[in-house]
């Protein structure tokens, strides 16, 4: 995924979250009810994040763990397009 695609997809996530928290917002005043509660929305920003920077840092980890991990692997495939389509199937 190039870094493009993932401004888009950025993007594109933002703006459908914060128009479901707008629609929520708007749906509660017409209603007249309390189904909004901008502390809920801080707590859900706050745990994305949370979980983005932890997917980040341990992304690395992971790639070295799997590095390390390769050199036991009792047969190794050769990088070729059957055995990659056959690997996919």
């Amino acid at each position: 995924m190039s870094t493009m695609d993932l401004d888009v997809a950025v993007k594109t996530f933002l703006a459908i979250y914060f128009s479901a928290i707008l629609i929520e917002v708007l749906f509660s005043l017409w209603n007249k009810k309390k189904y909004y509660d901008i502390s809920d929305t801080f707590v859900n920003l706050s745990l994305g994040v949370i979980a983005v920077a932890f997917r980040f840092l341990t992304k690395g980890l992971w790639l070295a763990l799997w590095i390390y991990l390769y050199q036991f692997a009792p047969f190794k495939v050769s990088e070729s397009l059957p055995a990659w389509i056959i690997l996919f199937l």
